[in-house]
């Protein structure tokens, strides 16, 4: 609870600052918009735990909220500003500044002096207050939203503003985000009617922080925080059931993607040494190699056509048959990590999960689907990249590091397990051998040497 000599130096800090103000430029950025994968790719490029995401809310019913993953850090709403709502607003300050609330010390608020950056401020509100949760050297290492945190902890409100306001850093993260996801893009002279607020939970009370307003909002004890903000967002709604513009998204953290840590058997059979003959391909081979290839390239031609709409719909139909996807990524010690995504989700996801069990998360690596074929285009879906339903990957570091060290945190290396045959990724059919006990174990010998016309890539597709 705030002391009355901290409100006396919080609200003398305040006047100060606001004499200031009065000579300071108009600062106006672009909207971001109410889209999660922007908010995602903003907190994630920024130094917090991919494990933690924002996700759409569709509804304030209690079977719809009971469809949102837990747990919940933050909300953040979308509403309109109307003539109701200001008259509102007006009235609860006012009843509020005569009734003093019960302001946690713990609580973090930022006043908003940015004209348009209401969404920036509401993902500050969010992370400042479950920094516990989601910001971290354990996790990600520094970033610039764990920087801002640090360097205005001890701050007034106001004094936060005027941080973020000369903060190049932020302002460049916001404007390249604020192109992103748009349909067309946004006008910085346009007057928005359109507002961001957050919603979190701190010591047991929920609070709404609006960066317009002149303090946060205590709205009391609750036992269910998002049950609580939904009724709150809900009042926003009945005030005016006309306007159908509110959206709402909830940072919350993902269940884990049924990750494995596995490991190769370490009595495996050893491969013999073949002679150099095994290698080299007869006049036979070589004809046979080039008829399928002839046979490839004439099928390819002869083909029918396809419209744009009849692939997208054999790609929507894929993509209901296979919605998750199986990932191993065999890291350079040969441990093995597996885990599942969405097909839906990004080649960038799955970088950033890896991030966040690596020992070293600063060092920069690349994934790579054998044999040469770099994971490098970070929007792309899974589904897209080909690696539905399941694939195998190979890690490889591009910044040396310490001579020894270990690729993963020692808390996934203690989860480490077997891998066995039967612990296959993608299912595949196998065919019962009739041979002789030595063919067969011939056979499998040479399957596992690679020749060196295949190593050189000769026969790879382009």
């Amino acid at each position: 609870m705030n002391t009355e000599q901290d409100t006396l130096n919080s609200k003398k800090s305040e006047q100060e600052l606001g004499e200031k103000a009065k000579d300071r430029k108009i600062i106006k950025w672009l909207p971001l918009e109410a889209n999660p994968d922007v908010w995602n790719k903003i907190l994630h490029n920024n130094g917090v735990n991919p494990n933690w995401k924002f996700t759409d809310i569709y509804g304030f019913d209690s079977e719809t909220l009971a469809m949102i993953p837990r747990p919940v850090a933050a909300i953040i709403f979308l509403f309109p500003i109307t003539d109701a709502y200001e008259e509102f607003r007006k009235r609860e300050e006012t009843h509020l500044k005569a009734h003093e609330q019960d302001i946690s010390a713990k609580l973090i608020y930022y006043k908003q002096t940015i004209s348009n950056a209401c969404g920036m401020m509401a993902l500050l509100h969010s992370i400042a207050n479950n920094d516990h949760l989601v910001v971290g050297a354990k996790h990600v290492g520094s970033g610039v939203f764990q920087t801002i945190l640090q360097e205005t902890r001890n701050m007034s409100p106001m004094e936060r503003a005027e941080y973020l306001e000369k903060c190049a850093d932020l302002a460049e993260i916001h404007a390249i985000s604020a192109n992103e996801g748009q349909t067309e893009t946004p006008d910085i002279t346009e007057k928005l009617r359109l507002h961001f607020i957050c919603f979190v939970e701190v010591d047991k009370d929920l609070y709404e922080l609006d960066g317009r307003r002149s303090f946060p909002i205590n709205h009391g004890k609750c036992s269910n925080f998002v049950q609580s903000a939904a009724e709150i967002m809900t009042q926003f709604v009945d005030r005016n059931p006309e306007e159908k513009e509110y959206s709402a998204i909830a940072l919350s953290q993902i269940p884990s993607q049924e990750l494995k840590i596995l490991s190769p058997p370490k009595n495996g059979a050893s491969i013999p040494e073949l002679p150099e003959s095994a290698y080299k391909l007869d006049a036979n081979e070589i004809k046979q190699l080039y008829q399928s290839s002839v046979e490839r390239r004439q099928n390819f031609e002869n083909r029918p056509l396809k419209t744009q709409k009849m692939r997208d719909s054999e790609d929507q139909e894929k993509l209901k048959k296979y919605p998750k996807t199986t990932i191993r990524v065999r890291m350079p010690d040969h441990t093995i990590v597996q885990a599942v995504f969405q097909s839906k989700e990004k080649v960038f996801d799955v970088y950033e999960f890896l991030r966040s069990l690596l020992e070293t998360p600063e060092r920069k690596f690349v994934l790579c689907l054998p044999p040469r074929t770099k994971l490098v285009e970070p929007s792309i879906t899974l589904f897209k990249a080909g690696l539905s339903p399941a694939s195998n990957v190979l890690f490889g570091w591009i910044e040396k590091g310490e001579k020894g060290g270990k690729d993963l945190k020692e808390e996934y290396l203690a989860m480490k397990q077997d891998l066995t045959s039967a612990a296959s990724p993608q299912s595949q059919s196998s065919t019962v051998s009739t041979t002789s006990t030595s063919n067969s174990e011939t056979k499998s010998s040479t399957s596992k040497s690679i020749p060196k016309w295949i190593q050189k890539g000769l026969f790879n597709k382009k």
